[in-house]
């Protein structure tokens, strides 16, 4: 999507054919939840540990990303969810997943979000854990005009706000920004650990590192690389 366009802009027809098949999709969730394979089965995650693929009814999750997604962001919670947190994107509400905790997310309007450009968080706060699912891609490239190094910006500066300890927990779908994908694939992005999940014709198939395959806009992504990171050696001391 393109955060920086009108709506006018938004509302072509392939956009406008897209949004119509999700929804009819979701009216029959019900069905197609039982009868999809993924439902009920497991995925490898960290450590070599079994988690379920989240079926949802929002945003049909069991046909794109957020069925690895959202287990992993569970799975981050249950270890280092403890203390101060902050999204960045909100995503885990429309599930009912996660603690209570400070949302950010620059447009969309719900109860709990707050509105501001991730480069506008208090330097000064920080925070025990902070999680970002499919959001940082999104920064600087769907945006007009389109500013390809601000999501590396945005990395530094949410990376700058752990509190000595803290754990940083962020998923790309790789194809879809093409300079954060080559910040990846260069591992100018430092983290404390990573993984990709493919998806393939039979469910996601782990892989250390980094493997990257085209983005497919009606199906999302068939790679996502996963990240935990942690708090940065140089900060600002907390107010």
């Amino acid at each position: 999507m393109d955060y920086g366009a009108s709506i006018r802009q938004r509302l072509t027809a392939s956009r406008l054919s897209e949004k119509v098949a999700i929804e009819f999709r979701k009216v029959l969730a019900p069905l197609l939840i039982r009868r999809s394979p993924l439902c009920g089965a497991t995925f490898t995650g960290w450590d070599g540990a079994e988690l379920p693929y989240f079926c949802h009814r929002h945003n049909v999750t069991w046909r794109n990303e957020r069925a690895v997604e959202l287990p992993v962001a569970v799975d981050f919670l249950y270890r280092h969810g403890d203390g101060t947190g902050l999204e960045f994107g909100n995503v885990l509400n429309h599930y009912g997943l996660g603690k209570p905790r400070t949302v950010i997310d620059r447009y969309e309007t719900a109860a709990g979000v707050t509105n501001i450009d991730v480069l506008d968080i208090d330097p000064r706060l920080r925070f025990d854990y902070i999680v970002s699912i499919s959001t940082l891609e999104h920064v600087g490239w769907d945006e007009t005009p389109r500013e390809p190094g601000k999501a590396e910006l945005a990395y530094q500066h949410l990376r700058s706000l752990l509190a000595p300890g803290g754990r940083m927990l962020i998923t790309i779908p790789l194809g879809h920004h093409e300079h954060l994908d080559e910040l990846v694939a260069a591992r100018r992005i430092d983290v404390f650990r990573q993984m990709t999940l493919v998806r393939e014709s039979h469910g996601w198939r782990r892989v250390d590192g980094v493997e990257h395959h085209p983005y497919e806009p009606r199906r999302g992504a068939r790679s996502v690389w996963i990240a935990e990171v942690g708090p940065m050696t140089s900060v600002l001391p907390a107010p």
